[in-house]
């Protein structure tokens, strides 16, 4: 068994690399499973913390030949092998502040060597991987207060950054956390950094990295202006990376950049959407019109593009797109559903009715959501976006359920961003008609008072439908009417 060139030599892999030839030339193990094995049994006969981690180096030895021999699969199992017997010691053999310390760090680099050895083809591997990312960097945020080497510190930083890779290409709930965890771990790297060498400043940029990736994604503005700070004083001794997240920043625009894995996982999807998109296109333009078979496609592009718009959070563009797809297949799968003849008439089933409303409230959401990821593009601007609030007070009208007040206000505000974007008479007198509605459903004066004043305002350019509202209201009667 060799050290490879390349590896990076601490005192825990000198150490497994004696104890290995010790135990083969005392013929204690005659392969790597074997020495694996014998491991095992010196663990379960231990009787203090320093006979457990003598066990634990056995198993991480035997690990050790497997990774020299290229066997990456051989390696990862008895890494993991290792990693476990490190756990069982802890919790016999931790209660004491040397002994949790020695075995924790032997957790913690086996934990890190399984991880790099796998490479997951399925989910359950994808979930291994991440619980031994997590296994050596919760380890390392433990004993990084007594770490003896610097490469103990690369390990925490490199256990980090894939864990906030990860976070970022799943949408994992636990990023935030990651991305803190990846601003400690580099400080500790910056912090043991061996001053003799060269290369200090590009861990110095990895710091600010950091920093103003956490700034971003936790808006976290100290965090951001530490990152900035730093990288001013490196100057042209930073990174490109570093030097493309300030101007990415400057110009409002997030810092992060997709991972690899990330990026492909988006552009697939994309692709898929349209294609998806297509079919149900030619669906609803079919005569007669299958509404089963359109409500089936629209349904698809929705289930497609849904799931993909969290893992987007961090590129605005890729996230407004499938928020568009998702938000307008919901709304035409709800115009299909139980839909016949051309359509134009809502169902009478309330069943029906509580399923339209359920993708209306999903669409009307989506498109509130894309208004704000992306306040000035074309797709936000569209006057369809305001269209779910609609059918969701129609539905209300019908069915007269508890959350039909937050359906209207809900449309009053996608018709008042519509009018502010639109700036036309036409935008104007929609907001108006939904403040007729909301003020009357609510008894809401003031957006009764907002939508006269507006009315008003238009003179002989208010229309028909508007002025039959406040028609209505003026004789007492409500300005809405199922009959309508």
């Amino acid at each position: 068994m060799l050290i490879r060139q390349g590896d990076i030599i601490t005192m825990a892999s000198i150490r497994i690399f004696i104890l290995s030839l010790m135990l083969a030339g005392a013929g204690l193990a005659t392969g790597a499973q074997a020495q694996a094995d014998d491991g095992g049994a010196a663990l379960a006969a231990a009787t203090d913390w320093s006979s457990a981690a003598d066990a634990v180096d056995m198993v991480a030895g035997a690990a050790y030949d497997k990774s020299s021999a290229d066997d990456k699969p051989g390696a990862y199992h008895l890494y993991r092998q290792a990693r476990d017997a490190a756990k069982a010691a802890l919790a016999r053999f931790g209660d004491t502040p040397e002994g949790a310390e020695a075995l924790r760090d032997r957790l913690a680099e086996n934990a890190m060597k399984a991880a790099e050895h796998l490479e997951p083809a399925t989910a359950a591997e994808e979930a291994d991987m991440v619980a031994l990312l997590i296994d050596a960097a919760d380890s390392y945020a433990i004993t990084q207060t007594s770490f003896d080497e610097n490469a103990q510190a690369f390990d925490w930083r490199n256990a980090a950054d894939q864990l906030f890779d990860w976070g970022l290409t799943t949408a994992d709930p636990r990023l935030n956390d990651w991305s803190a965890g990846r601003v400690r771990a580099n400080r500790e790297r910056v912090k043991r950094f061996d001053r003799l060498l060269n290369g200090l400043e590009f861990e110095e940029s990895m710091l600010a990295m950091a920093l103003i990736d956490h700034g971003w994604l936790t808006k976290d503005q100290a965090a951001t202006d530490e990152g900035l700070a730093l990288a001013k004083r490196l100057g042209d001794d930073a990174v490109f990376d570093l030097t493309d997240k300030i101007v990415r920043v400057a110009d409002g625009r997030s810092p992060i950049m997709a991972p690899a894995a990330l990026s492909t996982g988006l552009d697939l999807a994309q692709t898929d959407v349209a294609a998806l998109e297509g079919e149900a296109f030619e669906l609803a333009l079919a005569e007669p019109i299958d509404h089963a078979k359109a409500y089936d496609a629209y349904l698809a592009i929705r289930d497609r593009a849904a799931p993909m718009i969290a893992r987007a959070g961090i590129d605005a563009a890729y996230q407004a797109r499938f928020l568009n797809s998702a938000a307008n297949a919901a709304q035409f799968a709800a115009d299909h559903l139980g839909a016949t003849g051309d359509g134009v008439d809502l169902p009478g089933d309330p069943a029906v009715l509580r399923a339209r409303a359920a993708l209306l409230v999903e669409a009307q959401d989506w498109y509130a959501r894309l208004r704000a990821v992306d306040p000035d593009g074309d797709v936000a601007g569209n006057v369809g976006t305001a269209w779910p609030g609609d059918s969701l007070f129609d539905i209300g009208m019908r069915l007269e359920p508890p959350e039909w007040a937050d359906w209207s206000a809900k449309r009053v505000a996608a018709k008042r961003d519509e009018a502010a974007r639109q700036d036309d008479i036409f935008s104007r007198e929609q907001l108006a008609m939904a403040l007729f509605d909301h003020g009357w459903l609510t008894k809401d004066a003031a957006a009764m008072a907002e939508a006269q004043a507006m009315m008003a305002a238009m003179g002989d350019d208010a229309g028909m439908f508007l002025k039959r509202k406040a028609a209505r209201i003026a004789a007492g009667r409500a300005p809405y009417d199922v009959a309508d």
